[in-house]
Parts: C-alpha cells; sequence; structure tokens
C-alpha cells in the first residue's frame, strides 16, 4: 500500500499510519495525521481576504476544535494520563 504513494504528497502520512498500525493494530494516527494534514492544507486561507478557502478553512478548524473539545472531555472522564491526551489532541488552525 505504501507504494502506492510513494511519490506523492501523503508517502509520509501512509508510512507512518501503516507503521503504526502494524505495531499497534490501531487506526487512530492514521486518522490524526490526515486530519493534521487536512488542516495544515487549509491554513492557505488565513491570508486570503475574500474567497471559498478562508471559509472552508473556518468551518473546518471549527470541527477540529469541537473534536479537540471531545477528545479532552473523554480523556478526562476516563481518568487517562496527559501523555495519552497529548498523542491524540489533533493540531489547531491558529
Amino acid at each position: 500500500m505504501a507504494q502506492l504513494f510513494s511519490k506523492t504528497d501523503y508517502e509520509a502520512l501512509v508510512s507512518e499510519g501503516i507503521k503504526y498500525w502494524q505495531d499497534n493494530k490501531s487506526l487512530t494516527r492514521i486518522e490524526i495525521l490526515k486530519d493534521n494534514y487536512l488542516l495544515d492544507l487549509l491554513k492557505i486561507g488565513k491570508y486570503t481576504s475574500f474567497g471559498l478557502e478562508s471559509i472552508i478553512g473556518y468551518i473546518y478548524a471549527k470541527e477540529n476544535d469541537i473534536k479537540n473539545i471531545r477528545i479532552i472531555l473523554n480523556a478526562k472522564k476516563y481518568l487517562l494520563s496527559k501523555n495519552i491526551i497529548k498523542n491524540n489532541v489533533r493540531d489547531t488552525y491558529v
């Protein structure tokens, strides 16, 4: 699977996600990497005054913030360690 993405921008994302999946049998790292990659792409909209990029970036950033809040609240509810919370929280738009 990693060979398919070897010459694309997704190479690092896919290879790290597959390695994590082989070690831990979990797809959470791939999801985190995907969210961070999309957010990095949408950060371009911060520098655009008018246009669709800024609106889409704002909406995705708000969804990402809600996802981070949900992760933190559930982790606190189940008394998970700070290290686990840090590993599962996505990047922010700012």
